[in-house]
């Protein structure tokens, strides 16, 4: 099976405050706030309110179905990219898998990261389930998502 260590991230520097003259609540995002402006940059995305939508909506896009052209799923690699300390975290950013005929199906993912070992050959029957580890919604802080799979054979 394919197994990710992942690191340990920093934790940013933010805190929340009450704003007692315009009586709201303000969340200072300290160490965050470049990650948070060149974000706003790059998606330009033109308040707070709109960056903030985007990192709690946009997780991601389906992909095409792909199918073996004969058997079924036997083995799989994960593509995953490592710690990127003060940089963006992505973690699992593709798959392959291997066809009990020999095709490979590769999913529509990124080409960041390097792709694990291939996982134990399911014999028989083939892969016919799942277990994802996702990492829930950090916030302020590096949202990475999907970050290990586990398969598991039908036999």
């Amino acid at each position: 099976m394919s197994n990710v260590t992942k690191s340990k991230r920093p934790r940013y520097n933010s805190e929340i405050r009450r704003d007692k003259v315009r009586n709201k609540t303000r969340i200072c995002i300290g160490d965050a706030f470049e990650r948070w402006r060149r974000l706003k940059t790059e998606k330009n995305l033109n308040t707070d309110a709109n960056v903030a939508n985007f990192l709690l909506d946009s997780w991601g896009e389906w992909t095409d179905i792909k199918w073996c052209p004969a058997g079924f799923l036997t083995t799989f690699q994960l593509r995953v990219e490592s710690f990127q300390g003060s940089e963006d975290d992505t973690a699992a950013n593709n798959i392959r898998f291997k066809c009990s005929e020999g095709s490979l199906l590769e999913g529509g993912g990124t080409s960041w990261g390097t792709l694990g070992d291939w996982s134990r050959m399911c014999e028989g029957r083939g892969i016919c389930g799942i277990k994802t580890r996702v990492e829930e919604p950090q916030g302020i802080g590096d949202d990475t998502a999907l970050n290990d799979v586990q398969m598991y054979c039908c036999d």
